[in-house]
């Protein structure tokens, strides 16, 4: 199959890595930004989960930024989760996890070789954990954005739930987190070990401050597409 894909050839659901980091490549905290505030509790320990998908934001590239930028609410449901996930059960079908992001570009194409560089994986896994890629097949870059953007309400993915706490320091953005990266510029810090079995649900920073852990949505799962 050949159909053009980011001006490439059409991939297939192997092509794209198995469970992405979504919102994070791009992340800058502001103070602005609600990410790992600490101003409430966690409800949900680190996991998978599944969630219903809500756009709540889109922005476009702008002249200071190529980016797509998608803003969604990630409604979890409570429905199978074992009752150790729950930290606060109020009884409710679903728990929102407000504020994530992703930040996407179409690839670029590399003068020398000839091939595309810098696949947009967050998007592409949207795009499959969506259902898209099962329905529609591969798709261009655009057509991605704009099924996202007019189709994706309602839709229920696979994912996973991971904890992060952020502050700004002149020094830079201290940010503790379940799932850390440790090849960024500034390493994350990993969340601090197990108490008799269970996470701590805040954390201290280096000025001594703390903050409750926020849900964000880590990781998002495609399902399998058969091979034609």
């Amino acid at each position: 199959m050949t159909d053009p894909f980011f001006g490439s050839t059409a991939v297939a659901d192997t092509d794209i890595p198995q469970e992405v980091e979504v919102g994070d490549e791009e992340f800058v905290f502001t103070e602005e930004d609600s990410r790992g505030s600490g101003g409430f509790k966690p409800r949900i320990t680190p996991g998978p989960v599944t969630f219903r998908f809500e756009l709540v934001e889109y922005k476009p590239p702008t002249a200071e930024s190529a980016n797509h930028i998608f803003g969604y609410t990630a409604h979890v449901k409570t429905v199978g989760l074992p009752p150790e996930r729950l930290l606060q059960d109020r009884g409710q079908d679903e728990v929102p996890v407000l504020f994530n992001r992703i930040w996407a570009k179409p690839a670029t194409k590399n003068k020398e070789t000839g091939k595309f560089e810098n696949r947009p994986f967050e998007l592409e896994r949207l795009y499959a954990g969506l259902g898209f890629l099962t329905e529609f097949g591969p798709a261009t870059f655009d057509q991605m954005v704009e099924r996202i953007r007019q189709h994706s309400a309602g839709r229920v993915v696979a994912g996973s739930v991971k904890w992060e706490a952020a502050k700004k320091f002149d020094s830079g953005t201290q940010l503790f987190t379940t799932s850390p990266r440790l090849r960024r510029k500034v390493p994350d810090r990993p969340w601090p070990a197990r108490v008799e079995g269970k996470l701590p649900i805040e954390v201290t920073f280096a000025d001594g401050s703390t903050k409750f852990a926020r849900e964000v949505i880590g990781a998002v799962y495609a399902p399998k597409v058969a091979k034609t």
